[in-house]
């Protein structure tokens, strides 16, 4: 489970089935929110636009993309600690919930500076989620973060 949260869009989660290389793209919060844009004259009422956020979906992933993360990208020790401290603290942050068969569970929470593992898990999922909505543009704005 991996939690997108980002400065300025609604945040998500991708919820990977590395059994069936399904993906399922959740938002947090509402469903729209309201964006006051500053007004251009003195004593105007600011603009109010409101945003939908996007609608939950899923999809399968390429079959590439399903082995590169199954098979390769392999995550090591580092790729479990927070490198906050290089980063800069701008309000961009993950978290990724590892759950194994075995029942162990492994929660960490990003700040800012990932790993390259990382950056590709990310990466491959948002690009993956562009491909299967096209139409979505919450997915196109998230993967400037990464990028």
């Amino acid at each position: 489970i991996v939690n997108f949260h980002p400065s300025f869009i609604e945040s998500s989660t991708a919820i990977l089935d590395l059994h069936k290389g399904i993906v399922v793209f959740k938002r947090f919060g509402a469903k729209k929110s309201y964006r006051f844009e500053p007004p251009t004259k003195k004593n105007e009422f600011p603009d109010i636009k409101e945003i939908f956020a996007m609608e939950t979906v899923s999809f399968k992933l390429d079959p590439c993309d399903y082995a590169y993360i199954k098979d390769s990208l392999i995550f090591t020790d580092e790729d479990f600690i927070d490198k906050t401290s290089e980063g800069t603290l701008d309000g961009i942050g993950n978290s990724i919930l590892y759950l194994y068969e075995d029942g162990k569970i492994q929660d960490i929470d990003l700040s800012n500076s990932f790993t390259e593992n990382q950056t590709k898990l990310f990466t491959i999922l948002i690009d993956a989620a562009i491909i299967a909505h096209p139409q979505n543009t919450y997915f196109r704005n998230l993967i400037q973060y990464y990028r």
